[in-house]
């Protein structure tokens, strides 16, 4: 059992990373947008430089080359939408909101702004007023990609799982077949109840993908999620192919080799994680937790120690070690660290009764009673 223990997700710069479907920004197709769609008083070619610059993360700049725009052209929608999108580039979100008010006023009718301001929304972490937005995205255009996409994965994060394969419906089926969407639609259809299919496909799709560690490390993510561990361990196993020195890959591999108990190939893929990074406090409880699963509370006492003395608030480090201790019979030790570990969770009785016996042991009756008599008490 992992004890609430999260599985990492990949690093911004790791090659392996999980596949990403959440399109940041939909600037490109301000440039073929006809007067139907979006209300534009500028001539196209004036957006150039400044979507140019907004594609290359240069947001003063784009807010400058708009500003310039906007001064000849104050309800030119294109150049508002745009101008939100720079300031939102440079988190200036209340400015943003004005400019995107403007541009949905004057071209209502426009996916690409809603697309835009549901973005605006994510960045912010508000995920209702955000599907709100790219609900009426696809209102404008049902098939539109992103809308559906960033749809599909707000009702997967919000466990509607049927409601998420409406959306995926909507794509292409040249779309449907790539694995970022079949990845989502896994998730989908477990989210509906249907397991098997889920499973299933999530498996075809790690089967398909080949030499690519980004889907095999998704899947490795889907997989644990669903608390399918050894299944899990099989997708890291593969991502580990093509990134074997990774060290989120080294993590979560030995995470679901733990959930799935083969400590060995756990014990192996934490160790070689901590030679990365010898002071990391997960690793280091995760290492101790497979030793105690092997039986060898000797060896878990030494990665746990010093995750202890790098983490001492952490209550997992030190109830772990009362535990350990105690089983080594050291019972002075086991009566300290549960006498810290109440401190920071004085309300678990069962730590208590356990300090308790640890205390009893060690010939001090009065405070192992008063332990026990609280605990038959709470009860």
């Amino acid at each position: 059992m992992l004890r609430n223990r999260l599985f990492r997700k990949a690093r911004d710069g790791f090659a392996g990373a999980a596949l990403r479907v959440r399109i940041v920004f939909f600037l490109a197709s301000c440039l073929v947008l006809g007067p139907s769609t979006l209300i534009s008083q500028a001539p196209p070619d004036i957006y150039g430089q400044a979507i140019s610059d907004l594609n290359e993360q240069k947001y003063l700049e784009a807010e400058a080359a708009l500003k310039a725009v906007l001064d000849q052209h104050p309800r030119d929608a294109t150049a508002l939408g745009l101008m939100g999108v720079a300031l939102d580039g440079q988190k200036r979100y209340a400015e943003a909101e004005k400019f995107y008010e403007r541009a949905v006023q004057l071209s209502p009718g426009s996916a690409l702004l809603f697309n835009n301001l549901g973005t605006h929304y994510l960045a912010q972490g508000d995920q209702e007023r955000a599907l709100r937005a790219y609900l009426q995205a696809v209102k404008i255009n049902p098939h539109d990609r992103n809308a559906n996409l960033q749809v599909a994965q707000i009702c997967i994060h919000t466990k509607r799982g049927s409601e998420a394969l409406l959306h995926l419906d909507q794509l292409s089926k040249d779309e449907q077949g790539t694995p970022a969407i079949r990845l989502l639609r896994a998730q989908a259809l477990a989210l509906a109840g249907r397991s098997a299919a889920a499973e299933s496909l999530l498996s075809d799709t790690l089967t398909q993908s080949g030499d690519d560690p980004r889907v095999a490390f998704s899947a490795g993510m889907i997989f644990a999620g669903w608390k399918r561990y050894a299944s899990a361990e099989e997708a890291f196993t593969k991502a580990l192919q093509s990134a074997p020195t990774d060290f989120d890959v080294l993590n979560n591999l030995g995470l679901a080799a733990l959930g799935a108990r083969d400590f060995a190939r756990a014990a192996d893929s934490f160790q070689v994680a901590l030679s990365q990074r010898p002071d990391d406090v997960d690793c280091l409880y995760d290492l101790a937790r497979v030793y105690d699963g092997q039986g060898r509370p000797d060896l878990a006492v030494v990665p746990l120690e010093r995750a202890e003395r790098l983490a001492p608030q952490r209550p997992e480090i030190l109830l772990l070690l009362a535990t350990l201790t105690e089983k080594l019979g050291f019972y002075g030790d086991a009566a300290t660290a549960y006498d810290r570990y109440l401190k920071l969770r004085p309300h678990d009785d069962l730590a208590q009764r356990e300090r308790g016996f640890a205390l009893a042991r060690t010939s001090r009756t009065d405070a192992a009673l008063a332990d026990l008599q609280a605990y038959v008490q709470g009860k």
